[in-house]
């Protein structure tokens, strides 16, 4: 027999969430634990703040959703991601503003990108670290690392002392990008490395996405697309990089400017030195 502590872990687990990004701010993981496993019943501000992130009313989150509304949701959001190029977009939820976000992102549209994103974060079943992510990767590409820097170093700084390791993820694969448009290799390589250490890059998922999907599991093949604009940044460096910097320290060797030429080298040796996408956790470790 369902009941509210049942529902609320499926419809939580079906959107890819922790217990701990289901708290949020609103209340402690342990709480959300005592209230899926039926000890507790939350209070009306808290059933507003689990409906709210879960994309539900309140209403659907007591009795369960409309039947096949989220599961519908869902399904239209993860075949519009998986080929988002001419994909409509038009739900209004938070998934559907990023969509048209990264939309604009592909038509290199960056402003209209970042515009986008920035209006995400005010929905009600926002995801604002993604969106605060995203957004750094916009910035840099409009020409402004050192705006986009500050935002994702303010939002990264500003994590409660436990945080869902995707938001970890997130934001470190993104501030990869305006680091080395800064110059700044070894800063970057350091934010790949602790984003490596949570989760691998992985493959391209389109096609688990789409066996999903066929699968009658739409919500898993979501959480899969989205991220994954994000995670492909932790793939490893190009060659052409260490390329680049060493015909960079050789010049300046040539220069006479050796101690230049002695920093530009240690930055293509962190490099080369950088774990490969194989990286385990200390979780998959154990």
């Amino acid at each position: 027999m369902e009941t509210f502590g049942t529902r609320l872990r499926a419809l939580r687990t079906a959107r890819g969430l922790t217990q701990q990004a289901l708290a949020a701010d609103a209340c402690s993981r342990a709480y959300v634990s005592t209230v899926e496993a039926d000890r507790a019943a939350p209070s009306a501000e808290l059933l507003q703040h689990f409906a709210t992130t879960l994309g539900l009313t309140v209403a659907e989150l007591r009795t369960g959703p409309v039947p096949d509304a989220a599961h519908d949701r869902a399904l239209r959001l993860a075949r519009a991601w998986l080929k988002p190029h001419g994909a409509a977009f038009t739900g209004g939820t938070f998934w559907d503003v990023c969509g048209q976000a990264q939309q604009a992102l592909e038509a290199g549209r960056w402003a209209q990108a970042d515009q986008l994103f920035t209006d995400a974060t005010r929905l009600p079943d926002a995801v604002a670290h993604y969106a605060t992510a995203r957004r750094v990767g916009c910035l840099t590409a409009a020409g402004e690392p050192e705006y986009a820097a500050h935002l994702g170093e303010g939002a990264l700084a500003g994590l409660p002392a436990h945080p869902d390791p995707d938001w970890v993820v997130w934001l470190c694969a993104a501030l990869q990008e305006p680091y080395r448009a800064l110059g700044a290799t070894g800063q970057a390589e350091a934010l790949r490395t602790r984003a490596l250490l949570l989760a691998g890059t992985g493959a391209e998922p389109g096609p688990a996405a789409a066996m999903l999907i066929a699968h009658g599991v739409p919500e898993r093949a979501l959480a899969l697309l989205v991220r994954w604009p994000l995670l492909r940044l932790l793939a490893p460096p190009p060659v052409d990089e260490i390329a680049e910097l060493t015909a960079e320290a050789r010049g300046l060797a040539e220069a006479g400017r050796l101690r230049e030429a002695i920093e530009v080298l240690e930055r293509a040796c962190a490099v080369v030195l950088s774990p490969a996408p194989g990286v385990r956790s200390p979780r998959a470790a154990g």
